[in-house]
């Protein structure tokens, strides 16, 4: 997807088995990138990139955001961002803001215990 003129990363969800993206020199302005199972996002030398959506995408390792000194949003599934086990690069880019919010809940923080007793019936 590198070096093109997409403004749209597209639907990635169908794409269960996919580990990387590499879409560096594109068009991109806002964009949500959502899939589970995604480990690695190459997004580097977006010029236009103002707004970012990562927060379905809670398994990436590594996001690189580097060479845009554009002011860039980028929706987090969890503050502090980067943590443990999380790698950014942000090289030459210095207006890189991670926020949290408007994220659906993931299946384990929608799950509810609900405690259920059955008396017999006399």
């Amino acid at each position: 997807m590198s070096q093109n003129e997409f403004t749209d990363i597209g639907d990635l969800t169908e794409a269960p088995n996919l580990y990387q993206i590499f879409a560096s020199y594109n068009l991109f302005e806002n964009i949500s990138v959502v899939n589970p199972s995604l480990e690695q996002l190459y997004l580097n030398d977006n010029a236009l990139l103002s707004s970012l959506d990562i927060c379905q995408s809670d398994n990436i390792k590594y996001l690189d955001l580097t060479h845009m000194p554009q002011s860039i949003t980028v929706n987090v599934w969890s503050l502090p961002f980067p943590y443990a086990g999380v790698t950014t690069s942000e090289y030459d880019s210095p207006n890189i803001a991670y926020v949290q919010g408007n994220c659906p809940l993931s299946v384990a923080e929608n799950q509810t215990s609900i405690k259920l007793e059955l008396y017999p019936n006399p």
